[in-house]
């Protein structure tokens, strides 16, 4: 008799969360607007499977989005679902939603036009070329990062052929950062891989948004003359070889 009672209860669930999948999607991102990280809208299909004409934060378009639910997921009271994205935000992910609102994000593969980085962030001074994110995992928390939270993150950013067309109107190489949390702060380590800077770094970001910069520069062997004028400009020194800036503030700052 129990066994049948548990069967009856499984399939009155499955029959519900099916029921649910069906409905509008414009329905379900109404509830959850003041929950997502972005605005959407242009929205058709289902909760199952749907699409968004047009994400934007802000005044700023980030591209188009597509989804499709993963039921298995919502066996364990999570709402997970794999994305696509399309526009100046490009790229794949799987993103899960937690009772508490919290957010996860796995498996994203992520390109981002320069464009859209310095309309997003108050950049010292305008960057080109594309970013690369690769991220493992991370972790949300409800409520602003940064603001007393910490998020979760394993990943990658990679800034191939690297271009500061305010300092320089030529390709300094590829730079490669390496972010992951630690304790109570996210540290991000960063090397050069290729072009015509050798450098590394190391950034730590605590709870706050308080962030510490280190950077140890040097140019190549056979780079430009305007390189290595670059470099002495930046620090005010005559001389050539490694050039060390160190800074701190906020990240709201750049936000």
């Amino acid at each position: 008799m129990r066994r049948w009672l548990g069967y009856l209860l499984v399939g009155l669930l499955a029959y519900a969360a099916f029921l649910l999948a069906q409905a509008p999607a414009s329905l379900a991102i109404q509830r959850l607007e003041d929950r997502l990280p972005a605005r959407l809208t242009g929205i058709s299909g289902t909760v199952w499977s749907g699409h968004a004409s047009r994400v934007s934060t802000g005044e700023v378009l980030l591209g188009e989005l597509g989804w499709q639910l993963q039921p298995m997921a919502l066996a364990s009271g999570r709402l997970s679902a794999a994305v696509q994205l399309e526009g100046p935000l490009l790229g794949r992910a799987r993103i899960s939603m937690q009772p508490d609102a919290s957010l996860a994000v796995t498996g994203a593969s992520l390109r981002i036009a320069a464009d859209l980085v310095n309309e997003l962030l108050r950049l010292p001074a305008a960057i080109g070329g594309e970013l690369l994110v690769d991220i493992e995992r991370l972790e949300l928390p409800p409520g602003p990062p940064f603001e007393g939270t910490l998020p979760e993150v394993r990943g990658q950013i990679t800034w191939p052929e690297a271009r500061v067309p305010a300092l320089l109107d030529a390709p300094l190489g590829e730079f490669v950062l390496d972010l992951r949390r630690a304790g109570d702060h996210i540290e991000g380590r960063l090397k050069s891989a290729d072009g015509q800077l050798d450098a590394s770094g190391r950034i730590d970001v605590d709870a706050r948004g308080n962030f510490d910069l280190s950077l140890q520069v040097e140019a190549r062997t056979g780079a430009p003359q305007q390189v290595r004028v670059l470099l002495r400009s930046l620090t005010g020194q005559g001389r050539g070889g490694p050039v060390s800036l160190r800074d701190s503030g906020n990240l709201h700052q750049w936000l």
